[in-house]
């Protein structure tokens, strides 16, 4: 008796594991199983449901009485294996919903992104509460043309969902295409922001799941000007998420924690390279927009181990009330005994003045409250202010020894008003100093002085502008631009006030 119940569990198991159903989209394969997509936001469709669905266009209704649609309710998921050339909006249309809309009758509806992946994907819709009533089955591409071929497509239960995905290879990292990005320029390889304006760039996602994902990477090998990235979607706390990607023409690795975030409806980047940031009026501020070219050479999403928490280490920003510090603390000594939050030009700055024969006794000291670690990077802004092309540079020399020297290099901009630039950031791994709480700065060339507006030490991971700003500001009310420099209720452009980023017209 034993064996004869064994033997029917099976068969019902066996049954139950093979009772996915074939979705037929054979009416609209260009050749064998492909789809192809003529042009951006092109619609390939399958209707399953029969009957007239009655429209009053004056009224804006809909009547769907004598419609009779496909009944999906044996199962839970539309799942769906293919390979792409672009990426694809996966979409599932439910029952009318009594309403026209601007593109005619709407529907109830289902949607997942089949991003591009010429090595194959597996995706699903999770069908919901209409799944008796189906209508259509749809695929749209987004900006690109281009063709999904399906590998095979079904009404599925969730065993046979969860099924699926364990034959799948495992997946760490899935590409976002950052060459559909408006204005991505392929004969540069990079994104090019123009002259004039702002520069307001996007890819529109609609539906893009990370529920499983926890980390987006942005991988820059240069960039010539400052660019904001903005990313918009559903997140626990409803706000979008930004990120300054900072003049360099070092690579940078940009970490961003999307482990929040259930789905990304719009990627953004802004150009935000202005020469005179003191401009108060927006439009005037915008006009004068420098072209950028920012050189992208790796975007993705990662469900690897959590990455590392970002934290600023330490972070000194000069200020007309004082400078704000935190992690330490900053000292002139010698011939720099007065240069810590001195006012030159319009900035608030540490001078180093002293020269690097003499550091010993004539120098700028940071301490520590924390020891450096290898991977560790500092970020320095700061600039020359001299009405000749007298070269400055600094001469970084860490509590063990180690010695970082720019010795004859041109790294900082000059901001005199013969030349007419705005303080520049560099960026510097600590590598074999870690283990030192001191660093003491002078001037590797005696030319000129270097004059400091920020500077800041973070850890795990590159820690953009706004964090390390937010990392200093006391929830008194103040006002800070992008820089780090306090600014006033009259100040146009975007500005952080007790941690929170704001736009201020």
């Amino acid at each position: 008796m034993k064996k004869l119940f064994t033997l029917i569990a099976a068969t019902l198991f066996a049954v139950g594991m093979n009772a996915k159903e074939a979705v037929d989209l054979s009416s609209i394969y260009a050749s064998g199983t492909t789809i192809e997509f003529a042009g951006g936001w092109s619609w390939q469709g399958v209707n399953f449901a029969t009957g007239e669905l009655i429209q009053d266009t004056e009224a804006g209704t809909t009547d769907d009485s004598n419609v009779t649609y496909y009944d999906a309710s044996a199962f839970d998921y539309l799942v769906l294996k293919y390979n792409s050339t672009t990426d694809v909006n996966f979409i599932i249309q439910y029952n009318a919903n009594g309403v026209i809309g601007q593109w005619g009758p709407e529907f109830y509806q289902g949607q997942q992104l089949a991003a591009k992946n010429a090595k194959g994907g597996l995706v699903a819709i999770k069908l919901d509460d209409h799944k008796n009533k189906i209508n259509s089955v749809a695929f749209q591409n987004q900006n690109d043309p281009g063709s999904l071929t399906v590998e095979e497509i079904y009404w599925a239960s969730t065993a046979e969902y969860e099924a699926a995905l364990a034959e799948q290879p495992v997946v760490t990292t899935q590409d976002v295409d950052y060459t559909t990005f408006g204005s991505y320029n392929a004969e540069q390889g990079a994104f090019v922001f123009a002259a004039g304006g702002a520069g307001w760039h996007s890819k529109w996602f609609g539906t893009f799941d990370v529920a499983e994902w926890n980390t987006l990477v942005i991988e820059v090998e240069s960039t010539n000007g400052d660019v904001q990235f903005v990313m918009q979607g559903d997140h626990a706390d409803g706000a979008p998420e930004n990120m300054m990607i900072l003049k360099s023409d070092a690579p940078q690795k940009y970490i961003l924690d999307i482990s929040g975030w259930t789905n990304i409806s719009q990627m953004a980047f802004q150009n935000f390279n202005f020469p005179d940031p003191s401009i108060e009026d927006w439009a005037t501020k915008e006009a004068t927009a420098q072209e950028t070219t920012m050189k992208v050479t790796a975007m993705y999403i990662s469900k690897d181990a959590a990455p590392a928490e970002a934290k600023t280490v330490f972070s000194w920003v000069g200020g007309e009330e004082g400078a704000t510090v935190t992690g330490g603390t900053v000292t002139g000594n010698g011939a720099d005994a007065e240069s810590v939050n001195m006012k030159n030009s319009s900035y608030y700055v540490i001078r180093v003045s002293s020269k690097k024969a003499a550091i010993d006794t004539d120098n700028v000291t940071i301490t520590l409250d924390e020891a450096l670690q290898a991977d560790d990077e500092i970020a320095i802004t700061a600039y020359r202010n001299k009405d000749t092309d007298a070269n400055g540079t600094l001469y970084m020399l860490f509590e063990n020894g180690t010695v970082i020297d720019e010795g004859d290099n041109v790294v900082w901009n000059n901001i005199h008003a013969n030349v007419g630039q705005e303080p520049n950031t560099n960026t510097y791994k600590v590598g074999d100093a870690a283990g030192s709480k001191t660093i003491k700065l002078a001037r590797s060339k005696s030319s000129t002085n270097v004059f400091i507006t920020a500077i800041s030490i973070n850890r795990g991971g590159v820690a953009d502008s706004i964090e390390q700003v937010k990392s200093v500001v006391l929830s008194n009310g103040a006002i800070y631009n992008l820089r780090g420099q306090r600014v006033d209720a009259s100040y146009k452009g975007i500005v952080i006030r007790d941690g929170k980023k704001f736009l201020q017209k």
